[in-house]
């Protein structure tokens, strides 16, 4: 999905109907232990939206674990581990380009870390990792009123291989 579109908006909204157990989408959820952990927006912009998240859910604020700028994947790990107590059962990781890789184009490092990232999923019991990122530049064609390449994410191909489901 293109920036500034609203995908961590959509990811927060999944979240909290998740952790509540409310349907989301038409689908029913039943309430999960969730986490919210950003590697990229400040706490201002973070708390920010939080705020206005709990004038539509004020129950969420119960619910909704987050977490801001870690400093690594590994050390959002630590974070989980000592000051929650318990794994969640849903991770939202926004974005996905903050995992800790060099080269985004890189598939064999991206994939790496992908796994590291499994690896320590699987650790925490395995919770549903819901993964924002983005995606290419949209071509316009030319002498048309469309663009083409609105499918296609940014960076490695191995991206695209290792996910179950892609919004």
């Amino acid at each position: 999905v293109p920036a500034k579109v609203g995908k961590t908006l959509l990811a927060t909204q999944a979240l909290v109907h998740i952790g509540l157990g409310m349907d989301l989408w038409g689908y029913h959820t039943v309430p999960k232990r969730v986490l919210y952990t950003d590697f990229e927006m400040g706490l201002y912009t973070v708390s920010d939206r939080l705020r206005l998240l709990n004038q539509s859910y004020p129950e969420a604020q119960d619910i909704l674990r987050v977490q801001v700028r870690p400093k690594s994947l590994e050390a959002a790990i630590d974070l989980i581990g000592e000051h929650w107590g318990q794994w969640p059962e849903v991770w939202v990781i926004d974005p996905l380009i903050r995992l800790g890789y060099a080269d985004e184009n890189n598939n064999a490092e991206v994939r790496r870390r992908l796994d590291t990232l499994e690896q320590y999923a699987q650790t925490m019991g395995s919770p549903a990792l819901i993964i924002v990122h983005n995606a290419g530049k949209p071509m316009r064609v030319p002498d048309a009123k469309q663009y083409e390449g609105l499918d296609i994410g940014r960076g490695a191909t191995s991206i695209k291989d290792w996910l179950d489901t892609q919004v």
